[in-house]
């Protein structure tokens, strides 16, 4: 991905075409992706009160803190 609002585009867009019930949280679809394309991000995130994964939305907080560190 070349930028973060890409990034953020192509999470939106693969979770809107999971079928109902959905098999993965917004959180967790993004963090794994996140994971995979930049994980010294995802590392900083893991654990943290920011950490996404378990959240069914990502608030702005978290993809400031991601955009920042693109």
């Amino acid at each position: 991905m070349p930028t973060y609002d890409d990034f953020h585009k192509h999470i939106e867009e693969l979770y809107s075409i999971l079928p109902e019930p959905k098999q993965y949280r917004l959180g967790q679809l993004y963090f794994n992706k996140l994971l995979e394309i930049k994980p010294h991000i995802a590392n900083e995130l893991r654990g943290s009160m920011l950490d996404p994964f378990y959240k069914e939305r990502i608030t702005s907080v978290v993809s400031n803190f991601v955009r920042e560190r693109w």
